[in-house]
């Protein structure tokens, strides 16, 4: 019996095994094909029929084929698109995919080097979240990358991945950012600040609520209004 394209991205009609069997085989018969699912993952992810439930399954399926039947240059767009999804199931799927990258660092270097901000702040949190990130050398050396990313959230990002893995071995780059020459960097790390473990949190924000500038002064009260709100709940 033939099968849709649409048919084989609704996990509710076909299982994982048989899509990606219908899918391989297809692949092999027409070049075109694997390009031919990422636009049809497209029209789902932009649909604004799909409801809200689904959506979830058709990308996890969607992104599952465009793997199996394309190569990554071919559906590194539909990541991005993924990563900033509006739909949360829609960025896990994406954060999913990006994982089973890791296997391949050069794409994933591929994936930052060509992303907007949000993007890169998304793949590295997906890569943060990898089961094996605390022991796994290639994801580490692409935080310790994203540190010196020319945006001040993208780089408070990679130092909020970084402390995550090893609060204490990546502690000067948590100093680093609250120190840097630039105030908005200074402003991201107030920020980040507020995300630490408390006990690290006092001596990093003291020196930011006399900074200088004033926009770091502000970001530094917010945060530290935000601490008191948490304790006082």
């Amino acid at each position: 019996m033939v099968v849709s394209l649409r048919e084989l991205l609704d996990p509710c009609r076909v299982s994982d095994e048989e899509a990606l069997q219908i899918v391989r085989q297809r692949a092999t018969q027409r070049e075109s094909f694997g390009l031919e699912v990422a636009r049809q993952v497209e029209v789902f992810l932009n649909s604004t029929h799909v409801n809200g439930g689904l959506i979830g399954g058709l990308a996890e399926r969607g992104f599952l084929l465009v793997e199996a039947t394309a190569r990554p240059t071919e559906y590194l767009w539909l990541v991005r698109a993924g990563l900033t999804h509006e739909d949360s199931s829609v960025r896990l799927a994406a954060v999913s995919l990006v994982v089973r990258l890791m296997k391949n660092p050069g794409w994933i270097r591929k994936l930052l080097s060509d992303a907007d901000e949000r993007e890169r702040s998304a793949v590295m949190e997906a890569l943060s979240q990898h089961p094996g990130a605390k022991s796994n050398p290639e994801i580490e050396a692409v935080l310790l990358a994203g540190i010196l990313d020319a945006s001040p959230e993208v780089a408070a990002t990679a130092v909020h991945c970084l402390s995550r893995i090893d609060p204490q071995r990546h502690a000067e780059a948590v100093h680093k950012l609250a120190s840097h020459r630039l105030p908005a960097f200074r402003c991201a790390a107030a920020g980040l600040i507020g995300k630490l473990a408390p006990a690290s949190r006092g001596q990093l924000l003291k020196p930011l609520l006399t900074d200088p500038d004033a926009t770091v002064r502000h970001a530094a009260f917010q945060t530290l209004t935000a601490i008191k709100g948490v304790r006082a709940a």
